[in-house]
């Protein structure tokens, strides 16, 4: 069927499982792309490519004020914890304005 494409230090956890994907896996890519933004590196790193596929499986990114403790609380706090979910449940920030108004209010 497909090919999985991209690059893995921003794959969701159900894309680096080969499922099929739906709305729910971009705001999970969405948060840890902002994470790069934020921080200057990767949530998630690994030796090797599937390394990093298999890290993304098992554990959620870490805070980003893990490495800049001085980031805006909205998005550390509210934002960024709600897309980074391993699991695409209802949890999972939704894409869009209710994103954009999460990035401003995290409550």
């Amino acid at each position: 069927h497909g090919r999985t494409m991209g690059t893995p230090y921003f794959f969701s956890p159900e894309q680096a499982r080969g499922k099929t994907l739906d709305i729910r896996s971009a705001p999970y890519s969405l948060g840890v792309s902002l994470f790069y933004l934020a921080t200057g590196r990767p949530p998630l790193t690994g030796a090797t490519p599937p390394v990093v596929l298999q890290i993304h499986l098992v554990d959620p990114p870490p805070a980003p004020t893990s490495l800049i403790p001085s980031l805006s609380p909205p998005f550390a706090a509210g934002a960024f914890a709600t897309t980074t979910s391993t699991s695409p449940s209802a949890s999972r920030s939704p894409a869009g304005r209710a994103y954009v108004v999460s990035l401003r209010d995290p409550n």
